[in-house]
C-alpha cells in the first residue's frame, strides 16, 4: 500500500468544470485516499452538481468532503482544505484544471526514489484553452531535456529564476502535509500570486524533485480580462501591483540568513515592481508619484536602465510616458 493523499480543490462558480477536476482524480492509477472541496461562496449550482455527482457514483461517495465558505480567495479556500486534510502527503488542483492518469503514480515513485532529500515534487504542465500558447512550462524555460525524473539541486535558485515562466505551478505540487500546514499554509492575505509565495517558503525548508512529464492540464482561457465577481480584481493593475509588492517584501523579510543571491534575486524584483509603478503612474498621469517610484526602484538594486530612466524622469518626464505608453501596447501594462 503507497502513501495516503489528500487532494485539495478550491472553486468558486465552476459548476461546469469542477466535475472534471474531481473526474481526473479518480482516474488516477495510483488513487487519492480523499478529495476536499472547499466552495469558496459560489452563486452557482455547484453544491447541487456535487451532490448529484456524489450520489451516481459510490467511488465519489467514499472519497468526497465538501466543505462551504463565504468567499474569501483562494488562500483562505485552501487552507481550509490543508487544515481537513488527514493523507501523508497533499496535493492541490485547481477546479478549472485536470491531472493525466499517472500524474500522482509518477510523483509518488520520484519521492520513494529520492526518500528524504525531498519532501516535494512537481511535474511539467502542458497549457490549454488559448490557441495563443501551446507549449510545456519545462519547454518554455527550454528544460525539457531534464531525465524522466530528478532532484533540483537548488530548489531557491530554481523558483528565482521565474523567466518566462514560473517552474512550479501549484496544481502540480505534491508535499508532505504536515509540511505544507508547518510553513504556514497559503498567506491569506495574498489573493494574487498567493502560490508562488507558498511554494517559496516549501523551498526554504526542503529540496523539490520532478517529474519530467506535463501531467498537468492548465486552461488558460480564464486568464487576464476574463475574470469575474470577486476576481475581477485581478484585472486591474494597481491590485496586482499591490500583491506582488507585498509578496516581495514579505520574500526580502525572509532572506535574512539566506545565501545572498535570495537577497540580490528579490531586490532585482522589487526594482522592477517599483519601475511598474512608476509606469503605471505615468500612465495615470501622476509624475511625482513616478518620480518617487523610480527613485526606489534605483535604491532596491541598481542597474543603468533604470538610472537612465530616472534622469529621464526629470529631465523629460514626457518622453518618458510616450516610451511607457508605447510599451503597454506590446506587454503587460505593468511591467518594468
Amino acid at each position: 500500500m503507497g502513501p495516503s493523499v489528500s487532494v485539495v480543490i478550491p472553486t468558486y462558480n465552476r459548476e461546469g468544470l469542477v466535475i472534471n477536476a474531481i473526474e481526473s482524480i479518480l482516474a488516477q492509477t495510483s488513487p487519492a485516499d480523499e478529495i476536499i472541496v472547499v466552495d469558496d461562496g459560489s452563486t452557482d449550482d455547484t453544491p447541487l452538481m456535487l451532490e448529484r455527482a456524489r450520489k451516481a457514483n459510490p467511488r465519489l461517495r467514499q472519497v468526497l468532503r465538501y466543505f462551504r465558505q463565504e468567499n474569501q480567495g483562494q488562500s483562505v479556500a485552501r487552507n481550509k482544505g490543508l487544515q481537513e486534510a488527514k493523507g501523508e502527503w497533499v496535493a492541490f488542483l485547481d477546479s478549472d484544471d485536470v491531472w493525466l492518469p499517472e500524474k500522482l503514480a509518477c510523483q509518488v515513485r520520484a519521492l520513494q526514489e529520492f526518500g528524504t532529500r525531498s519532501q516535494a515534487c512537481f511535474t511539467d504542465v502542458q497549457f490549454g484553452g488559448t490557441s495563443a500558447l501551446k507549449s510545456t512550462v519545462f519547454a518554455l524555460r527550454r528544460e525539457e531535456g531534464r531525465a524522466l525524473t530528478g532532484l533540483v539541486p537548488d530548489s531557491l535558485g530554481l523558483l528565482l529564476d521565474h523567466a518566462p515562466t514560473r517552474p512550479v505551478w501549484v496544481q502540480t505540487l505534491i508535499t508532505k502535509t504536515d509540511l505544507a500546514q508547518g510553513v504556514g499554509g497559503f498567506d491569506p492575505k495574498l489573493r494574487y500570486t498567493e502560490d508562488e509565495d507558498f511554494v517559496f517558503r516549501l523551498a526554504c525548508q526542503t529540496s523539490f524533485c520532478f517529474v519530467n512529464k506535463p501531467l498537468v492540464l492548465v486552461d488558460r482561457s480564464l486568464a487576464q480580462g476574463r475574470h469575474t465577481g470577486p476576481n475581477a480584481i485581478w484585472d486591474r493593475d494597481e491590485f496586482r501591483l499591490e500583491q506582488n509588492q507585498y509578496r516581495f517584501e514579505k520574500q526580502l523579510r525572509l532572506s535574512e540568513g539566506m545565501p545572498r543571491y535570495v537577497r540580490r534575486a528579490t531586490l532585482k524584483d522589487l526594482r522592477n515592481l517599483h519601475s511598474a509603478w512608476a509606469n503605471w503612474f505615468l500612465q495615470i498621469g501622476n509624475l511625482r508619484k513616478a518620480r518617487e517610484a523610480v527613485s526606489v526602484a534605483v535604491k532596491c538594486r541598481f542597474s543603468i536602465a533604470i538610472f537612465v530612466k530616472y534622469l529621464l524622469m526629470h529631465v523629460s518626464p514626457s518622453l518618458v510616458r510616450r516610451l511607457v505608453c508605447l510599451k503597454s501596447r506590446r506587454s503587460k501594462p505593468y511591467d518594468a
